[in-house]
């Protein structure tokens, strides 16, 4: 072995040992780290226009941007979810204590035909019911841990994103100049990366959640306790396919129509059918990039499966992971349907 081939020997090893101890420093804020580029993504739209505004000053026109996004969406995102946690334990006590009676009669309605077939089925209400909303309750719990480390966490990751949006194109140079692809098809993955972004979170995820306040909004109008809860599941419901909010405000429907209230319930099913579902069809198509689809039965899985995986912030990973996919896919495509372009 040549000294020059040592040298280069031991340069690997070194280099390999500094990867593998970088990474280990940088993966307990990966989470973090993601979310704030995806957030930088979606609102460096508006980051763009306040430069302009402020003429070019960059740190003043990210410092604004982080001030919006505290008021306008932070704000209320903290408020509605004190509230979906405070009406998740409220109905819980409810249902421990046996005050399920409209729900036992719904239920009801659908164990007789069935019974009559079989008549030793029957669903017990409190159990699934119990279980259910305690589930809620405990998870959504987890958002008002008061810890060290997760306050930590929100400064890290408004600190990054006044940084992503800042800096967001010299980061975006760094990578290309570093990747060992060629440049057009970093700057491809950097593109779509940036298109899946912008269609998942402002396309269906965005219209997901406008269906779960109109909800809730009608709901809470026509009586239906515990309307902010339900309003949230309507929301994660609205990205299935063929279901939607339906199985939230049907069910609201008929529980309004055994408890008594009969034009309540049909007013809550007039709200259903002319204000929450037709948000899809009007929203929808201009929040979604026409240049990028993803199935919404695969973004509801990885939305469940990111939150699994991730944690609560998993609803915005799974999808960009999803996203990922698709676009190596049709990179290794290019590349082999094609000749390979030399590194710029």
């Amino acid at each position: 072995m040549t000294p020059q081939k040592g040298q280069l020997y031991f340069l690997g090893v070194l280099g390999l040992i500094a990867v593998v101890v970088n990474i280990a420093i940088f993966l307990p804020f990966i989470i973090v780290i993601v979310v704030s580029a995806m957030c930088a993504v979606i609102l460096s739209p508006l980051y763009i226009r306040i430069e302009k505004l402020f003429r070019g000053r960059k740190s003043l026109a990210s410092f604004t941007v982080l001030l919006l996004v505290a008021v306008v969406i932070i704000a209320p995102l903290v408020f509605i979810a004190h509230q979906v946690f405070a009406d998740a334990v409220s109905l819980y006590g409810n249902i421990k204590a046996g005050g399920v009676d409209g729900l036992v009669a719904i239920v009801r309605k659908v164990e007789l035909p069935i019974q009559e077939f079989f008549p030793n089925f029957s669903i017990d209400v409190q159990k699934y019911a119990a279980l259910a909303v305690s589930f809620i309750a405990d998870n959504l719990g987890q958002l008002f841990s008061s810890t060290a480390y997760g306050v930590f966490n929100i400064f890290l990751g408004i600190l990054m994103l006044f940084y992503f949006l800042k800096d967001g194109a010299k980061f975006r140079k760094e990578v290309v100049r570093l990747s060992p692809l060629a440049d057009n098809y970093d700057r491809e993955i950097l593109s779509r990366l940036s298109l899946a972004v912008n269609s998942v979170v402002k396309g269906s995820l965005l219209v997901a959640c406008i269906q779960g306040i109109f909800t809730g909004v009608g709901l809470a109008f026509f009586g239906v306790p515990n309307a902010t809860l339900w309003a949230t599941i309507a929301a994660v419901a609205a990205l299935v396919p063929g279901l939607g909010t339906a199985f939230v405000i049907l069910p609201s429907v008929v529980f309004l129509f055994v408890t008594g209230n009969t034009g309540s319930s049909l007013g809550l099913l007039a709200w259903g059918v002319l204000a929450v579902g037709l948000i899809d069809n009007m929203l929808l198509p201009i929040f979604l990039k026409k240049d990028f689809h993803i199935h919404p039965l695969l973004i509801l899985l990885s939305v469940l499966g990111g939150i699994s995986f991730f944690g609560i912030l998993g609803f915005l990973l799974g999808p960009l992971l999803l996203s990922l996919l698709f676009t190596l896919g049709d990179i290794y495509k290019m590349m082999v349907s094609g000749p390979v372009p030399k590194k710029e």
